[in-house]
């Protein structure tokens, strides 16, 4: 692939451009509105949106249907953004469709952000391969993001919500919940969370919403020799019970999973579709197993919240001296946040740097941070620049499990080398 298309999909945002969706509106009907030939499941929320993703993306895979998928950010190559049936859009195929896109902002003398320009790609490929289903996730927020151009999504999910890109979305709870609202379109909205300003920003969208937290009571059960969550659940509403073998790890999955849930029994989905997703969706980099004894984990947690998921998944199974975390944390996150929770969880933590983006930390800034909020008395800090290095001596530790933990960007440093 040129490296032209790599170099402009991956440059940062345009800072002078204008907000809103007239510009990708006005490309995309230009280009005849590929958006609306296929289905749409639209998703948002602060996190757990891929793994909600991959596991509707699974189950109508496995019911026979062709289905696309858009996620965002990728760990590897931008490719992984725009997948049909499981398999990455080719380089052939990323880079036709960039001049065709390329093309058409120069007809209608538009300048679209890469993150619109790979949507619009995204809308155009899905297009012309003839999918029934679009799995759908959300870049930032919802009501101005770039996706956010669907009119009639069969479904939306709003997996849950916390404060975060604030300085976009708003500063408080309830500007963020009206954004990822902003979504909503006339159709049933699935949530997995009890937030009153979610609740009210939904219902003022629509009276057709099914919260899982209201609908089951459950039971998880995490299983350390494998890695995998059995779930139970009870259906308040008509009496059935179920029980599922996660192969996405984590008390958090469970929920992602029971969005997808409903989902697919919107969609008429059987419940042997429904059982494969949950037995066989793989999400890479969410807490990714990628070598045993030691055990060694990729995990994209990049908030406080994802952070104090981690926390709750391993603080009590093992010692603190039997992990190590390498971490680095982008600089607009609650990092001493997330440090509190990584501190529950193991007293020893590798900060390493994130230079493949301005909004990365250097080790040492980490470090220092770690050192003014006087975190050091709770852990030993070790300060590496390298990220390939500082795996090395987490490694070096002889700990149970080593976490590689903190950014995407991070992840995108070690993955080619680790798995």
């Amino acid at each position: 692939m040129k490296q032209e298309v790599i170099t402009e999909l991956l440059a940062p945002a345009v800072t002078n451009m204008l907000f809103g969706l007239d510009r990708i509106k006005k490309i995309l009907s230009f280009l005849k509105n590929p958006q609306n030939n296929y289905q749409v499941v639209h998703i948002t929320g602060t996190n757990g949106k891929g793994s909600t993703a991959t596991f509707i993306e699974t189950g109508l895979n496995h019911a026979g249907f062709r289905v696309g998928k858009f996620t965002s950010p990728h760990i590897r190559k931008i490719n992984e953004n725009i997948t049909l049936n499981k398999e990455e859009i080719s380089d052939e195929d990323l880079e036709k469709l960039f001049f065709v896109v390329k093309s058409a902002m120069a007809s209608c003398n538009i300048v679209l952000s890469p993150f619109e320009m790979l949507t619009v790609i995204m809308f155009c490929y899905f297009s012309e391969k003839h999918i029934d289903y679009l799995v759908l996730e959300v870049g930032m927020g919802g009501t101005n993001d770039a996706t956010n151009v669907i009119q009639n999504p069969c479904c939306v999910v709003i997996t849950n919500i916390a404060l975060e890109h604030t300085q976009w979305l708003g500063s408080t709870i309830e500007e963020i919940s009206s954004e990822k609202a902003g979504i909503i379109k006339g159709c049933p909205v699935i949530i997995a969370d009890s937030s009153p300003a979610l609740i009210k920003a939904v219902y003022k969208k629509t009276n057709q919403v099914i919260n899982i937290l209201d609908k089951y009571d459950i039971s998880i059960d995490l299983d350390y020799t494998v890695y995998k969550t059995k779930l139970n659940t009870y259906n308040k509403v008509n009496g059935s019970s179920n029980s599922y073998l996660l192969n996405l790890f984590g008390r958090f999955q469970a929920y992602n999973f029971l969005c997808a849930v409903e989902v697919l029994k919107l969609l008429k989905i059987s419940e042997p579709s429904i059982s494969q997703a949950a037995e066989t969706a793989i999400w890479n980099g969410r807490l990714q197993l990628i070598s045993k004894n030691p055990d060694v984990f990729l995990d994209a947690t990049h908030n406080e919240y994802g952070a104090k998921y981690l926390y709750e998944t391993f603080y009590n199974k093992f010692k603190k001296n039997e992990i190590v975390i390498v971490t680095s944390i982008l600089k607009d996150k609650n990092i001493i946040g997330m440090l509190h929770y990584f501190s529950n969880i193991t007293n020893n933590i590798i900060f390493t740097s994130i230079k493949s983006t301005d909004r990365g930390l250097l080790a040492d800034n980490m470090y220092q941070i770690a050192y003014k909020e006087d975190l050091l008395n709770k852990f030993n800090a070790f300060s590496i620049d390298s990220p390939t290095k500082a795996f090395e001596f987490a490694q070096s530790l002889n700990k149970k499990l080593t976490l590689v933990t903190g950014s995407l960007y991070l992840l995108n440093e070690l993955s080619h080398n680790l798995t």
